[in-house]
């Protein structure tokens, strides 16, 4: 409904997560794994069709990158990240999510209270910290 899509519906990051990282799994879903190494073997569920998760990803790979960054495309050896910021009604979460190289990272900025943070958003304060991820995963470059 419309309340998920604008980001109405209370999920949680790791929900979140999850649902990235299908987006880069081409579709299938998977438990998260937290642990360095080969995950233990879950059947992966089809959550949406591989076409349709593809699309979504270049979606988000044509955003606008962060200042300070070139694009990937325009970039020697930099991964290519697909990623998506956020802003909750009254400044009290920032959050930004992105999918690239195998992994999906996503990023909280808050106050564990839940007291407002005005003017903090997605894009200022949790965008910076999921590229600095990203860059300490020394990814392959793209090919």
């Amino acid at each position: 409904g419309l309340a998920l899509a604008l980001g109405g519906v209370g999920m949680t990051l790791e929900d979140m997560a999850t649902l990235y990282a299908m987006l880069g799994g081409d579709g299938l879903a998977r438990p998260l794994n937290y642990e360095a190494g080969p995950a233990p073997f879950v059947a992966p569920r089809r959550f949406v069709r591989a076409e349709t998760a593809r699309r979504v990803i270049e979606i988000l790979a044509s955003s606008p990158t962060l200042d300070g960054h070139a694009p990937a495309a325009l970039t020697q050896g930099a991964p290519r990240v697909a990623f998506k910021t956020g802003t909750s009604y009254g400044f009290r979460d920032a959050w930004a999510f992105g999918v690239g190289g195998g992994y999906a990272i996503g990023v909280w900025v808050g106050r564990p209270d839940g007291a407002p943070r005005p003017g903090v958003t997605g894009r200022a304060a949790a965008l910076p910290i999921l590229f600095e991820a990203f860059d300490r995963l020394g990814l392959p470059p793209e090919t």
